[in-house]
Protein backbone atom coordinates (compact mmCIF):
# COMPACT_ATOMS: atom_id res chain seq x y z
CA UNK A 1 0.00 0.00 0.00
CA UNK A 2 1.72 3.78 -1.07
CA UNK A 3 1.40 5.83 1.95
CA UNK A 4 -0.79 8.74 -0.59
CA UNK A 5 -2.85 8.36 -3.71
CA UNK A 6 -1.88 11.34 -5.36
CA UNK A 7 -4.97 11.94 -8.12
CA UNK A 8 -5.10 14.82 -10.71
CA UNK A 9 -7.80 15.29 -12.98
CA UNK A 10 -6.18 16.49 -16.27
CA UNK A 11 -7.95 18.02 -19.18
CA UNK A 12 -6.43 20.84 -21.51
CA UNK A 13 -3.61 21.46 -19.59
CA UNK A 14 -0.56 21.43 -21.89
CA UNK A 15 1.26 24.84 -20.92
CA UNK A 16 1.14 23.76 -17.32
CA UNK A 17 1.30 20.12 -17.04
CA UNK A 18 4.97 19.18 -16.82
CA UNK A 19 5.53 21.64 -14.02
CA UNK A 20 2.94 19.92 -12.29
CA UNK A 21 3.72 17.07 -12.45
CA UNK A 22 7.79 17.60 -11.89
CA UNK A 23 6.36 18.83 -8.75
CA UNK A 24 4.70 15.81 -7.97
CA UNK A 25 7.26 12.89 -8.96
CA UNK A 26 10.04 14.98 -7.22
CA UNK A 27 8.05 14.67 -3.57
CA UNK A 28 10.43 14.24 -0.89
CA UNK A 29 8.10 11.02 0.26
CA UNK A 30 8.60 8.80 -2.63
CA UNK A 31 6.35 6.18 -1.34
CA UNK A 32 3.25 7.18 -3.35
CA UNK A 33 1.19 6.41 -6.46
CA UNK A 34 0.06 8.98 -9.28
CA UNK A 35 -3.24 8.81 -10.66
CA UNK A 36 -3.72 10.90 -13.49
CA UNK A 37 -7.25 11.20 -15.30
CA UNK A 38 -7.07 12.51 -18.76
CA UNK A 39 -11.17 14.10 -19.06
CA UNK A 40 -10.76 13.97 -22.75
CA UNK A 41 -7.90 16.34 -23.55
CA UNK A 42 -7.65 17.77 -27.03
CA UNK A 43 -4.29 19.47 -26.89
CA UNK A 44 -0.77 18.08 -25.98
CA UNK A 45 -1.73 17.00 -21.93
CA UNK A 46 -2.11 13.00 -23.27
CA UNK A 47 1.11 12.76 -24.91
CA UNK A 48 2.87 14.21 -21.58
CA UNK A 49 1.00 12.14 -19.74
CA UNK A 50 2.24 8.74 -21.60
CA UNK A 51 5.86 10.36 -21.43
CA UNK A 52 5.64 10.42 -17.48
CA UNK A 53 4.05 7.15 -17.09
CA UNK A 54 6.69 5.80 -19.20
CA UNK A 55 9.41 7.55 -17.20
CA UNK A 56 8.40 6.60 -13.67
CA UNK A 57 6.11 3.72 -12.84
CA UNK A 58 4.34 4.90 -10.26
CA UNK A 59 2.22 7.26 -12.41
CA UNK A 60 -0.87 5.63 -13.61
CA UNK A 61 -2.82 7.36 -16.61
CA UNK A 62 -7.14 6.35 -16.78
CA UNK A 63 -8.63 7.94 -19.98
CA UNK A 64 -12.52 8.83 -19.76
CA UNK A 65 -14.46 10.70 -22.23
CA UNK A 66 -14.46 14.56 -21.09
CA UNK A 67 -17.02 15.31 -18.56
CA UNK A 68 -15.85 17.11 -15.42
CA UNK A 69 -13.35 17.40 -12.67
CA UNK A 70 -15.50 15.80 -10.19
CA UNK A 71 -16.24 12.91 -12.14
CA UNK A 72 -12.19 12.07 -12.52
CA UNK A 73 -12.08 12.31 -8.94
CA UNK A 74 -14.59 9.56 -8.51
CA UNK A 75 -12.62 7.49 -11.05
CA UNK A 76 -9.32 8.01 -9.18
CA UNK A 77 -10.53 7.13 -6.16
CA UNK A 78 -11.90 4.11 -7.26
CA UNK A 79 -8.64 2.68 -8.22
CA UNK A 80 -6.54 4.66 -5.25
CA UNK A 81 -4.61 1.72 -2.99
CA UNK A 82 -2.93 4.45 -0.98
CA UNK A 83 -2.99 4.97 2.90
CA UNK A 84 -4.11 8.65 2.33
CA UNK A 85 -5.44 10.26 -0.96
CA UNK A 86 -4.24 13.57 -2.26
CA UNK A 87 -6.22 15.86 -4.83
CA UNK A 88 -3.90 17.99 -6.67
CA UNK A 89 -5.23 19.90 -10.02
CA UNK A 90 -2.99 19.85 -12.47
CA UNK A 91 -2.39 23.70 -13.21
CA UNK A 92 -1.08 23.74 -10.13
CA UNK A 93 2.25 22.62 -8.38
CA UNK A 94 3.72 21.37 -5.16
CA UNK A 95 6.46 21.81 -2.45
CA UNK A 96 8.95 19.04 -2.68
CA UNK A 97 8.31 18.39 0.84
CA UNK A 98 4.52 18.97 0.91
CA UNK A 99 3.33 15.25 1.45
CA UNK A 100 6.24 14.39 3.68
CA UNK A 101 4.95 17.41 6.14
CA UNK A 102 1.55 16.54 5.60
CA UNK A 103 1.82 12.86 6.26
CA UNK A 104 4.09 13.53 9.74
CA UNK A 105 1.78 16.34 11.03
CA UNK A 106 0.91 16.01 14.70
CA UNK A 107 -1.94 14.09 15.15
CA UNK A 108 -1.87 12.74 11.52
CA UNK A 109 -1.29 8.71 12.71
CA UNK A 110 -4.35 8.97 14.16
CA UNK A 111 -6.43 11.45 12.04
CA UNK A 112 -9.44 11.09 8.99
CA UNK A 113 -8.58 14.24 7.46
CA UNK A 114 -4.96 16.10 7.62
CA UNK A 115 -5.51 20.03 6.72
CA UNK A 116 -2.51 22.55 5.79
CA UNK A 117 -1.94 26.00 4.44
CA UNK A 118 -1.63 26.85 0.91
CA UNK A 119 0.52 29.68 -1.49
CA UNK A 120 -1.33 31.30 -4.37
CA UNK A 121 -0.09 32.04 -7.29
CA UNK A 122 -1.81 35.08 -9.16
CA UNK A 123 -0.01 37.74 -11.73
CA UNK A 124 3.25 36.45 -10.64
CA UNK A 125 2.82 37.14 -7.36
CA UNK A 126 2.86 34.27 -4.87
CA UNK A 127 1.55 34.51 -1.10
CA UNK A 128 0.87 32.33 2.18
CA UNK A 129 -2.40 31.43 3.08
CA UNK A 130 -1.76 30.07 6.38
CA UNK A 131 -4.07 28.29 8.67
CA UNK A 132 -5.94 30.51 10.98
CA UNK A 133 -4.53 30.33 14.73
CA UNK A 134 -8.11 29.27 16.41
CA UNK A 135 -7.71 26.44 13.68
CA UNK A 136 -4.63 25.41 14.43
CA UNK A 137 -5.64 25.50 18.23
CA UNK A 138 -8.82 23.66 18.62
CA UNK A 139 -9.51 21.54 15.62
CA UNK A 140 -7.47 18.54 16.99
CA UNK A 141 -10.00 18.00 19.84
CA UNK A 142 -11.88 14.73 19.41
CA UNK A 143 -15.27 15.03 17.91
CA UNK A 144 -14.89 19.06 18.08
CA UNK A 145 -14.65 19.48 14.47
CA UNK A 146 -17.55 21.33 13.62
CA UNK A 147 -17.54 24.80 15.01
CA UNK A 148 -19.04 28.25 13.05
CA UNK A 149 -15.90 28.93 11.33
CA UNK A 150 -14.61 25.13 10.41
CA UNK A 151 -15.32 25.17 6.55
CA UNK A 152 -14.51 28.83 5.91
CA UNK A 153 -11.06 27.89 8.03
CA UNK A 154 -10.26 24.60 6.61
CA UNK A 155 -11.28 25.84 2.74
CA UNK A 156 -13.92 23.55 1.02
CA UNK A 157 -11.02 22.48 -1.34
CA UNK A 158 -9.71 19.49 -1.18
CA UNK A 159 -5.91 20.38 -2.55
CA UNK A 160 -4.75 21.30 0.65
CA UNK A 161 -6.19 18.16 2.61
CA UNK A 162 -5.15 14.37 3.14
CA UNK A 163 -8.28 12.29 3.53
CA UNK A 164 -7.68 8.80 4.86
CA UNK A 165 -8.43 6.14 2.20
CA UNK A 166 -10.32 3.84 4.60
CA UNK A 167 -12.29 7.12 5.96
CA UNK A 168 -13.46 8.12 2.50
CA UNK A 169 -14.47 4.57 1.37
CA UNK A 170 -16.54 3.98 4.49
CA UNK A 171 -18.10 7.21 4.93
CA UNK A 172 -19.14 6.50 0.89
CA UNK A 173 -19.45 10.18 -0.03
CA UNK A 174 -18.55 11.03 -3.62
CA UNK A 175 -17.80 13.95 -5.52
CA UNK A 176 -20.67 15.43 -7.08
CA UNK A 177 -21.08 15.71 -11.19
CA UNK A 178 -20.96 19.56 -12.12
CA UNK A 179 -18.76 21.69 -13.88
CA UNK A 180 -17.84 23.81 -10.64
CA UNK A 181 -17.79 23.38 -7.44
CA UNK A 182 -17.69 19.81 -7.49
CA UNK A 183 -15.60 19.44 -4.15
CA UNK A 184 -17.82 21.25 -1.81
CA UNK A 185 -19.80 18.57 -0.53
CA UNK A 186 -17.34 15.93 -0.59
CA UNK A 187 -14.96 18.22 1.48
CA UNK A 188 -17.66 19.37 3.73
CA UNK A 189 -19.28 15.79 4.79
CA UNK A 190 -15.54 14.74 4.97
CA UNK A 191 -14.55 17.42 7.49
CA UNK A 192 -17.86 17.29 9.31
CA UNK A 193 -17.31 13.22 9.90
CA UNK A 194 -13.93 13.05 10.80
CA UNK A 195 -13.31 11.90 14.10
CA UNK A 196 -9.88 13.69 14.31
CA UNK A 197 -8.39 16.29 12.15
CA UNK A 198 -4.86 16.78 11.73
CA UNK A 199 -3.42 20.40 11.21
CA UNK A 200 -0.10 20.93 8.96
CA UNK A 201 0.82 24.86 9.38
CA UNK A 202 3.06 24.06 6.32
CA UNK A 203 2.26 26.21 2.78
CA UNK A 204 3.48 23.18 0.35
CA UNK A 205 0.17 23.21 -2.70
CA UNK A 206 0.65 26.56 -5.03
CA UNK A 207 -2.99 27.49 -6.29
CA UNK A 208 -3.07 29.38 -9.50
CA UNK A 209 -6.02 31.56 -9.34
CA UNK A 210 -7.28 33.22 -12.50
CA UNK A 211 -6.11 31.26 -15.07
CA UNK A 212 -8.94 31.50 -17.74
CA UNK A 213 -10.02 28.10 -18.27
CA UNK A 214 -8.91 26.59 -14.94
CA UNK A 215 -10.83 24.00 -13.52
CA UNK A 216 -12.37 26.67 -10.43
CA UNK A 217 -12.37 29.25 -12.84
CA UNK A 218 -14.63 27.59 -16.34
CA UNK A 219 -18.19 28.63 -16.60
CA UNK A 220 -17.94 31.49 -14.88
CA UNK A 221 -21.21 33.55 -15.76
CA UNK A 222 -22.77 30.52 -17.42
CA UNK A 223 -25.17 29.84 -14.31
CA UNK A 224 -24.90 31.80 -11.80
CA UNK A 225 -27.08 29.64 -9.26
CA UNK A 226 -24.98 27.22 -9.55
CA UNK A 227 -23.52 27.73 -6.31
CA UNK A 228 -26.56 27.62 -4.70
CA UNK A 229 -27.58 24.74 -5.92
CA UNK A 230 -23.84 22.26 -4.76
CA UNK A 231 -24.94 24.77 -1.56
CA UNK A 232 -28.12 22.75 -1.17
CA UNK A 233 -27.10 19.49 -2.10
CA UNK A 234 -24.42 19.87 0.85
CA UNK A 235 -27.12 20.04 3.44
CA UNK A 236 -28.97 17.10 1.55
CA UNK A 237 -25.96 15.25 2.19
CA UNK A 238 -24.74 15.83 5.58
CA UNK A 239 -28.69 15.39 6.55
CA UNK A 240 -28.21 12.15 4.69
CA UNK A 241 -25.50 11.21 6.80
CA UNK A 242 -26.47 12.04 9.86
CA UNK A 243 -24.36 14.70 10.63
CA UNK A 244 -26.39 18.01 10.18
CA UNK A 245 -26.79 18.50 13.83
CA UNK A 246 -22.86 18.63 14.28
CA UNK A 247 -22.53 20.73 10.92
CA UNK A 248 -25.47 23.15 10.90
CA UNK A 249 -23.38 26.44 12.42
CA UNK A 250 -19.91 25.69 10.25
CA UNK A 251 -23.06 24.99 7.06
CA UNK A 252 -24.24 28.55 8.13
CA UNK A 253 -21.19 30.22 8.30
CA UNK A 254 -19.87 28.60 4.86
CA UNK A 255 -23.18 29.24 3.03
CA UNK A 256 -23.60 32.81 3.81
CA UNK A 257 -20.12 33.89 2.91
CA UNK A 258 -20.53 32.35 -0.45
CA UNK A 259 -23.70 33.84 -1.02
CA UNK A 260 -21.66 37.19 -0.73
CA UNK A 261 -18.63 35.96 -2.48
CA UNK A 262 -20.55 35.03 -5.82
CA UNK A 263 -22.74 38.27 -5.24
CA UNK A 264 -20.04 41.00 -4.57
CA UNK A 265 -17.34 39.48 -7.31
CA UNK A 266 -19.86 39.34 -9.67
CA UNK A 267 -18.62 41.63 -12.80
CA UNK A 268 -21.65 40.79 -14.88
CA UNK A 269 -24.28 43.30 -14.18
CA UNK A 270 -27.15 41.61 -15.90
CA UNK A 271 -25.94 38.61 -13.56
CA UNK A 272 -25.63 40.50 -10.50
CA UNK A 273 -28.78 41.64 -10.99
CA UNK A 274 -30.44 38.31 -10.97
CA UNK A 275 -28.37 36.69 -8.29
CA UNK A 276 -29.47 39.60 -5.85
CA UNK A 277 -32.79 38.96 -6.47
CA UNK A 278 -32.82 35.20 -6.37
CA UNK A 279 -31.01 35.95 -3.16
CA UNK A 280 -33.98 38.26 -1.68
CA UNK A 281 -36.36 36.40 -3.24
CA UNK A 282 -35.49 32.60 -2.25
CA UNK A 283 -31.57 31.37 -1.70
CA UNK A 284 -31.19 32.50 1.41
CA UNK A 285 -34.93 31.23 3.15
CA UNK A 286 -33.61 28.18 0.78
CA UNK A 287 -30.53 27.36 2.44
CA UNK A 288 -32.21 28.22 5.91
CA UNK A 289 -30.71 31.19 7.14
CA UNK A 290 -33.22 33.76 6.96
CA UNK A 291 -34.39 33.65 10.90
CA UNK A 292 -30.93 32.80 12.27
CA UNK A 293 -29.98 34.66 15.33
CA UNK A 294 -26.72 36.84 14.54
CA UNK A 295 -24.51 34.80 17.52
CA UNK A 296 -24.81 32.02 14.85
CA UNK A 297 -22.50 33.84 12.64
CA UNK A 298 -18.85 34.58 12.90
CA UNK A 299 -18.24 36.77 10.35
CA UNK A 300 -20.65 39.93 11.29
CA UNK A 301 -20.69 42.02 8.22
CA UNK A 302 -21.95 38.65 5.97
CA UNK A 303 -25.37 38.68 8.38
CA UNK A 304 -25.28 42.44 7.84
CA UNK A 305 -25.22 41.94 3.80
CA UNK A 306 -28.10 39.42 4.70
CA UNK A 307 -30.58 41.76 6.48
CA UNK A 308 -29.52 44.77 3.85
CA UNK A 309 -30.57 42.29 1.52
CA UNK A 310 -34.12 40.72 2.70
CA UNK A 311 -34.87 44.22 3.50
CA UNK A 312 -34.77 45.83 0.14
CA UNK A 313 -35.86 44.23 -3.17
CA UNK A 314 -33.07 46.22 -4.95
CA UNK A 315 -29.43 46.06 -4.12
CA UNK A 316 -29.53 49.98 -3.20
CA UNK A 317 -29.49 48.96 0.85
CA UNK A 318 -26.65 46.74 -0.07
CA UNK A 319 -24.49 48.65 -1.78
CA UNK A 320 -24.46 51.67 0.13
CA UNK A 321 -23.41 49.23 2.98
CA UNK A 322 -20.86 48.22 1.32
CA UNK A 323 -19.75 51.41 -0.11
CA UNK A 324 -19.45 52.66 4.02
CA UNK A 325 -17.25 49.74 4.82
CA UNK A 326 -15.10 50.05 1.57
CA UNK A 327 -14.44 54.12 2.73
CA UNK A 328 -13.88 53.35 6.70
CA UNK A 329 -11.02 50.57 5.40
CA UNK A 330 -9.88 53.23 2.69
CA UNK A 331 -10.03 56.12 5.88
CA UNK A 332 -7.79 53.52 7.67
CA UNK A 333 -5.24 53.04 4.61
CA UNK A 334 -4.62 56.85 4.18
CA UNK A 335 -4.68 57.02 8.15
CA UNK A 336 -1.65 54.67 7.89
CA UNK A 337 -0.40 56.01 5.01
CA UNK A 338 0.26 59.49 6.51
CA UNK A 339 1.19 58.26 9.84
CA UNK A 340 3.94 56.58 8.39
CA UNK A 341 5.03 59.48 5.99
CA UNK A 342 5.28 61.82 8.91
CA UNK A 343 7.61 59.48 10.99
CA UNK A 344 9.72 59.13 7.38
CA UNK A 345 10.00 62.77 7.27
CA UNK A 346 10.46 63.03 11.12
CA UNK A 347 13.57 60.12 10.40
CA UNK A 348 14.88 62.09 7.86
CA UNK A 349 15.42 64.86 9.38
CA UNK A 350 16.91 63.23 12.63
CA UNK A 351 19.24 61.69 10.26
CA UNK A 352 20.34 65.04 8.92
CA UNK A 353 20.82 66.30 12.08
CA UNK A 354 22.78 63.69 13.19
CA UNK A 355 25.11 63.78 10.51
CA UNK A 356 25.28 67.52 10.52
CA UNK A 357 26.65 66.93 14.23
CA UNK A 358 29.09 64.55 12.69
CA UNK A 359 30.58 66.66 10.41
CA UNK A 360 31.07 69.32 13.26
CA UNK A 361 33.00 66.96 15.11
CA UNK A 362 34.84 66.22 12.67
CA UNK A 363 36.10 69.19 12.12
CA UNK A 364 37.14 70.07 15.87
CA UNK A 365 38.99 66.99 15.72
Amino acid sequence: MPKVSVIMPVYNVEAYLRQCLDSVVNQTLRDIEIICVDDGSTDGSAAILDEYAAKDPRVKVIRREHTNAGECRNAGIDVATGEWLFFSDADDFSGAEMLARMTSAPGAEGADVVVAGHRILEEGKVFAKRLAPRFLKDCGDENGACRLWLFLDAGVMPWNKLFRRAFVRALGVRFQSVPRHNDMRFVCCGLAAARRIAVSNTCGYVYRRGRQGGITESGSGRNVFLFADVLLSVRAELERLGLWERAALAYANMALAHCYYHLLGESDTSAFASLYSGLHGRILSELGLVGMDESAFAAKKHYAYMKATLADDTPLSLVMLVLKERYAAWKDVAYRDEQISSLQKKVSELTRKVNALSAGSAKID
